[in-house]
């Protein structure tokens, strides 16, 4: 953890230094700085060894893999087969120089280069984005997948658009309940009224207050349609009071400035409102839960934004608190957690193991 918070401060920097004049290459340095930690990696994050696994066994059984006999989803079966002469190694490459390429390109798209450290910071220390993405290789995959398709169908480019989700579908089967969610925010008004609110806060109190009840509900949903193809279903976690107070307050920060957003990131904003308002199912049912992930990743882009029009300016720094705290809270529950201290506790690279 020493280590990750050390390279932090120097992603960082470098990403704060982008905005003065003759240090403009200062996001690109960042990237390149997460580029190499990722790239390197050996046995970091709780599913590398399944993936090396799942590696071995697609490229000794390239004849029903090729077949389309294999249990995992088409796109990984596709580049594990592309890599079958080489390594898994060079998977853990190429997927690292994958996500670092289209996320500097994304911040660079969205996000005015005075609030790259911000962007910077929530990609780096939200643990639901970058760490996760080390470990669930083929949703991380799928997300960027995602992402680019949300771009077009927000630019009614709708051949793209089913390019790109079929695409993420082809990495992480779990991209297809996102299907009618992405639709219904882009063909509704952007802007948001009081049965927007409404809708949210229902949605988000019901998941904390009846988590117990709709638990048995989403179990069967999640066993019916994962077939239990990603692993843990269950935990005895749940969201407290705390976590529950503070993303409502990041909420309502959302509410307030949403309206002042333009008008792709007002559809940008729905879907991680969206996103937050399914966190406390992550807490209780880890697997659906993953499906926050696709919209929270989001952040990176949309609260950089909703800082940015603020005019208030205590409740621009109170909103940047709260943010910190979430991320503080966040990253050190997941380096102290029993499901990830393990896989995360030791980083080691290719070079030395």
């Amino acid at each position: 953890m020493l280590l990750y918070l050390f390279l932090g401060i120097v992603v960082c920097l470098f990403a704060y230094l982008n905005k003065y004049k003759g240090a403009e290459s200062g996001l690109l340095i960042s990237f390149f700085t997460i580029f190499i930690f990722s790239a390197i990696r050996y046995d970091f994050g709780n599913d590398y060894q399944s993936y090396l696994e799942i590696y071995r066994d697609i490229t000794s059984n390239l004849k029903s893999s090729l077949s389309g006999y294999s249990r995992y989803e088409f796109g990984w079966v596709l580049l594990n087969i592309i890599f079958c002469k080489t390594s898994f190694e060079s998977i853990i490459f190429f997927t690292s120089l994958v996500n670092s390429i289209f996320f500097y390109n994304y911040i660079k798209k969205y996000v005015s280069p005075n609030y790259y450290l911000l962007a910077i910071i929530i990609y780096y220390f939200d643990a639901n984005i970058f760490l996760i993405s080390l470990s669930a290789i083929r949703q991380s995959i799928s997300i960027l997948l995602i992402l680019i398709s949300i771009d077009y169908l927000n630019s009614k480019k709708i051949v793209l658009f089913i390019i790109a989700f079929i695409a993420a579908i082809n990495f992480h089967f779990s991209s297809l309940i996102l299907l009618p969610i992405l639709v219904f925010f882009n063909w509704s008004n952007n802007r948001i009224n009081l049965k927007y609110i409404v809708f949210f806060l229902v949605i988000f109190f019901s998941f904390f207050l009846l988590k117990d009840i709709l638990k048995e509900y989403l179990i069967v949903v999640t066993v019916l349609f994962f077939e239990n193809r990603y692993g843990t279903l269950e935990s005895d976690a749940s969201m407290n009071i705390l976590n529950f107070i503070a993303y409502l307050t990041i909420l309502i920060f959302m509410f307030i400035s949403h309206n002042k957003l333009d008008k792709r990131f007002q559809y940008f904003s729905k879907l991680l409102m969206f996103g937050i308002v399914i966190i406390p199912i992550d807490f209780i049912l880890p697997l659906a839960g993953r499906l926050s992930y696709y919209f929270l990743t989001l952040s990176v882009i949309v609260f950089p934004k909703i800082f940015a029009v603020l005019n208030n300016l205590f409740l621009k720094y109170l909103f940047l608190l709260i943010i910190v705290l979430i991320l503080i809270i966040r990253l050190f529950n997941f380096f102290t957690s029993d499901t990830y201290s393990i896989g995360y506790g030791t980083y080691k690279t290719i070079f030395y193991h």
